[in-house]
């Protein structure tokens, strides 16, 4: 499982690096990262159209990328019972 679990982290901090690399472009690491994890407090918005649309792209990459891992750590797990 240590293999596994690098990969886990790894995955989280490709997560938290995306979240800040999102967050470096449209110039504000907080809206990235409500962005990213689809928190959407609504106190910071995109006002063009071009930000709107990186926005967007973030939310849906997130959730994504989000969803992928889960299935990872669910496919690990149910492996590892097996064995």
């Amino acid at each position: 499982m240590a293999g596994g679990a690098e990969r886990i982290l790894a995955a989280l901090d490709a997560y938290l690096l995306a979240g800040l690399l999102f967050g470096v472009l449209p110039r504000a690491i907080y809206f990235g990262f409500v962005t990213i994890a689809t928190l959407g407090y609504g106190d910071v918005v995109p006002i063009s159209e071009p930000a709107r649309g990186l926005a967007i792209v973030e939310g849906v990459s997130g959730q994504m990328y989000l969803a992928v891992l889960v299935a990872r750590v669910v496919s690990l797990y149910s492996q590892q019972r097996e064995d």
